[in-house]
């Protein structure tokens, strides 16, 4: 995303043919089921994704939150199907000082993370440098030795992973010194990177659309171009912080003089709205897009829309997704592969205000337009499943422990069940719990009505006797009511170390009071589902507990 009125441009070369799905815009698919099939990452193909653009794009290292992203949420993308995830990287904040540039160590980490887990789900991923850009131009005095140390570093790290992996060499290049010198600037990164790397896809660019008659044959058949599509800008970016059009509300999409609004007089460009009525329509914009599809059918070559995307604030939701239809049907019309601008966030796949949980607040409109699948909870009168912890906590969850954090591994690869970890957790004294934390709260009201159950797989060593299990409600300058039920020998549990399966129907959850601080609280009926915060599992005192091994994992709110 950028704040210029114009479309930006960038175009791919890809020698493997993209692939053209065409979607039903009201399948829906079962909980937990692949819409795409299965892919062979090393084919090079891809046809439609998104930007994950909240993870990487940090002002230092330690600002990336390695797990804000985990292997469900790569999941659930590619149940849409999403099949390419364009990862932006402030790469300019990761650097030490010159001449060397070295990035610094705990990032590789974090990469590799998000890189593993493109991977292990089967999608392809855009590492893409996200620097320099808007008000913060490129540096005439280092920038292009820093980048090119970037990517040298990049490739020497990227080498030798699987072709699912693409490198782009610069976001959005802008300003005056790039619009002069960035066609040599770029082809010296591609020959560093060549240097090192001579079998991953490089994504290359232009400046602008007439900055396209500038770019050399860089006699490299592994290069990829790319664009952005922001078209109209005053529609697609109104209300937009750091933009001229800050102030612009209500624009419609299409142009319609009854409800246009008028122009403020803190636009600085008042052509915007008076033009409006022209570059609004459909065929100003599809005129756009036929000047790449003219230039990549002159250099042979097929195109891929890195961004497009409207963002949410004020625009009226209907026009919004009438934009992204519009758009989108256009581009696989002519074999374009695009990633849109974003996943989450105010230019996101999700409802304006919700909590972004992808079982309940997709946008269905938008998914629809879009042509991605839908899952089947968004299909009428059904009720999802609510997802806590396959391998990983799913997104607004995290795991806390009582104790010292010696004793819990929430990523515990020595004995996992189904996936590839467990939560393991070593009980040091007989008073101990973990939980799995929820923000924003869920409500499981409707689970319970529909006769919904806890499920989960687990493992221990001891006889479990009266292990409680509870939902903690939200505590807003309220006491933090809770509802229990206790585990004990009469579940039939296993003391072999055996993975097995627990199913508690919510229904059998009663309340048997709480702490507050140091004040405890009889059950007084006031335990509220819909304001759920955390899901807990506490040995509540008992002898038993004590050197426990204890293994969790398939954490679920299901109706089986």
């Amino acid at each position: 995303m950028k704040n210029l009125c114009k479309l930006l441009p960038y175009l791919i070369f890809i020698s493997l043919p993209l692939i053209n799905i065409s979607c039903n815009d009201d399948t829906i698919i079962n909980e937990g089921e692949t819409r795409a099939k299965t892919i062979d990452i090393d084919e090079i193909k891809f046809t439609k994704g998104v930007n994950f653009s909240g993870w990487f794009l940090a002002d230092s290292v330690d600002g990336i939150l390695k797990t804000l992203y985990k292997k469900p949420d790569f999941e659930q993308a590619k149940s849409l199907g999403v099949d390419i995830i364009r990862l932006p990287i402030r790469f300019y904040k990761m650097t030490g000082d010159a001449p060397e540039y070295k990035i610094k160590n705990d990032f590789w980490e974090k990469l590799d993370y998000a890189l593993n887990l493109a991977e292990e789900v089967g999608v392809n991923i855009i590492i893409d440098n996200h620097s320099y850009f808007g008000y913060n131009t490129f540096p005439k005095a280092y920038g292009e030795a820093q980048m090119t140390k970037v990517w040298e570093q990049v490739a020497k790290h990227c080498k030798d992973r699987r072709l699912n992996v693409y490198y782009e060499l610069m976001n959005e290049p802008d300003g005056q010194y790039l619009k002069e010198n960035w066609p040599e600037i770029q082809g010296r990164m591609i020959k560093a990177i060549r240097a090192i790397d001579s079998k991953h896809y490089i994504i290359v660019s232009a400046t602008s659309t007439p900055a396209l008659k500038d770019l050399p044959d860089y006699n490299d058949d592994k290069l990829i171009y790319t664009f952005h599509m922001y078209d109209p800008f005053l529609f697609t970016h109104q209300g937009a912080a750091k933009t001229s059009i800050l102030n612009a509300r209500n624009i419609p999409f299409p142009y319609d003089s009854k409800s246009m609004p008028e122009c403020p007089e803190s636009i600085t460009d008042p052509s915007l709205y008076t033009n409006y009525s022209k570059t609004s329509t459909e065929e100003y914009i599809k005129n756009n897009l036929n000047n790449w599809l003219a230039f990549a059918k002159e250099k042979n070559i097929k195109l891929f829309c890195g961004e497009f995307g409207v963002l949410m604030t004020y625009a009226n939701n209907d026009q919004r997704c009438s934009w992204y239809k519009m758009v989108r049907e256009y581009l696989e019309e002519n074999n374009i592969a695009w990633t849109m601008w974003d996943y989450h966030s105010s230019f996101g796949l999700f409802t304006k205000g919700s909590d972004e949980r992808f079982e309940t607040d997709l946008n269905f409109g938008l998914v629809k337009a879009l042509g991605f699948t839908a899952p089947r909870s968004y299909s009428e009168d059904f009720i999802p499943d609510m997802p806590f912890y396959s391998d990983d906590f799913y997104w607004g969850m995290h795991g806390v422990s009582s104790e010292n954090k010696t004793n819990i591994n929430f990523h515990d690869t020595t004995y996992p069940y189904k996936g590839k970890n467990s939560i393991g957790w070593t009980i040091e004294k007989k008073w101990s719990s973990m939980a799995v934390e929820i923000w924003p709260v869920i409500d499981l009201s409707k689970h319970l009505n529909a006769g919904y159950h806890l499920k989960f797989d687990m493992r221990t060593n001891v006889g479990i006797d009266n292990l409680h299990i509870r939902f903690i409600q939200y505590q807003t300058n309220s006491i933090p009511w809770r509802t229990t039920y206790i585990l004990t020998k009469k579940d039939n549990i296993r003391t072999d170390n055996e993975w097995f399966e627990v199913t508690i129907p919510l229904s059998s959850f009663k309340e048997k009071g709480t702490m507050d601080g140091n004040t405890w609280h009889t059950p007084a009926g006031l335990f509220n589902w819909t304001q759920i915060n955390k899901l807990e599992f506490s040995t509540e005192g008992n002898e038993y507990a004590s050197g426990a091994k204890i293994a969790i994992e398939n954490i679920v709110i299901t109706g089986i």
